[in-house]
């Protein structure tokens, strides 16, 4: 009878863990999926990193690649 009782103990001790789990990530979820609101500044602004980071792209795409070279800052200086 007491192993019945602690089995059953055990099981609602999990039900309980796993329930809370549960929860929380559902909250968390519905937090994280709610409309974010701006407080300050504006959305309508360039992606200043964005830009730069498609340049260095397409100008280390026009060199040729060679093994064991390594692109340096004055590499990056020279395309801005």
């Amino acid at each position: 009878m007491e192993r019945k009782i602690r089995a059953m103990v055990t099981a609602l001790v999990l039900l309980v863990i796993v329930g809370l789990v549960v929860y929380g990530l559902e909250r968390n979820h519905a937090r994280e999926s709610a409309p974010r609101q701006h407080f300050a500044g504006s959305s309508a602004v360039v992606d200043r990193d964005l830009a730069r980071v498609l340049t260095e792209v397409r100008a280390a795409a026009d060199r040729p690649f060679r093994r064991g070279t390594c692109l340096r800052r004055s590499d990056f200086d020279r395309v801005a």
